[in-house]
């Protein structure tokens, strides 16, 4: 039992390291002004993903509600774009204090990031 319980500390580490790389990259790819106007091109696969939960949604009823793309986007829109990379960093695990710092030192204010977290 023990050595899954090691292994498995071994892998939430690393998982803990390439979100903090995924995290630096993408705060160094936002600081280039000419990758901020191209657009990602959109997979086609999502209409099709959005139509059949429609579809398994009139077959059975259900009293749940399904949730749907747009809510999802609704909520990440909340989010003001400088304040996201600060997000990030929570949700990696920097320490709460510490962003709000990092956030005060950038110029911005830490009570708005609070309010954003708490949400």
């Amino acid at each position: 039992m023990c050595k899954c319980e090691h292994k498995l500390m071994q892998f939430e580490r690393k998982i803990e390291k390439v979100n903090a790389a995924m995290v630096l990259l993408e705060s160094k790819l936002s600081s280039i002004p000419e990758l901020d106007n191209t657009k990602a091109p959109e997979l086609d696969n999502k209409p099709q993903a959005i139509e059949t939960q429609k579809q398994t949604a009139q077959d059975s009823p259900k009293t749940e509600p399904i949730v749907s793309v747009e809510e999802s986007k609704e909520t990440k829109s909340e989010i003001r774009p400088e304040y996201e990379k600060f997000v990030k960093m929570v949700q990696v695990g920097v320490p709460l204090q510490a962003v709000k710092l990092k956030v005060s030192l950038e110029g911005l204010d830490p009570n708005i990031f609070e309010a954003i977290m708490n949400k």
